[in-house]
């Protein structure tokens, strides 16, 4: 979720609404995050919590002292199903015309044949929930070249899997 950030803020820069979400970690149940949707709770800069790990209610903490709106959507842990409901839920409610997934590394392309997969559950529940959205516009970001080795994961995979992308037409590789 924090990988996204500078993605975000560039969004917001140039005037576009951006909704902030992410497929969490975080026990919602251990926290004052309220639900909102189908497994979709809101954080905001007062959502308290006995437990330590809690970065989306940090981001909206961070957010709301920066002048922009403090609210960091969590949604809940669980299957292809459930995830889409509250992905589904968040397009429709918020009216949504693109979804960009950030992941903070590089295992998101792994195909599933590569030795090393780093965290293939959550990527690929996020993938399949993003790619069913009916929204004109789906990327993909993997920031964060290198940090996925404590997973395993092998950066040669993960360029090579660039490169397939590319001879097909589907990477948009850096903008400025």
């Amino acid at each position: 979720m924090l990988s996204g950030l500078p993605i975000a803020l560039s969004l917001l820069e140039r005037g576009q609404q951006v909704i902030l979400a992410n497929l969490t970690f975080t026990a919602v149940t251990r926290t004052a995050a309220v639900q909102v949707g189908p497994g979709v709770f809101e954080a905001r800069a007062d959502s308290g919590g006995a437990q330590r790990y809690f970065p989306e209610q940090h981001l909206a903490e961070w957010l709301g002292g920066r002048g922009y709106a403090d609210r960091v959507f969590m949604i809940r842990k669980g299957g292809t199903k459930a995830v889409r409901a509250s992905y589904r839920w968040l397009a429709e409610e918020w009216g949504i015309d693109g979804v960009v997934l950030v992941d903070g590394g590089t295992d998101l392309l792994m195909t599933g044949d590569e030795a090393g997969l780093g965290t293939p559950v959550e990527d690929i529940t996020s993938l399949l929930a993003a790619q069913a959205l009916d929204v004109p516009v789906k990327l993909v970001a993997c920031v964060g070249f290198g940090i996925d080795a404590h997973h395993g994961v092998c950066h040669a995979h993960f360029l090579e899997n660039v490169a397939a992308l590319a001879k097909l037409g589907a990477y948009q590789g850096f903008s400025h």
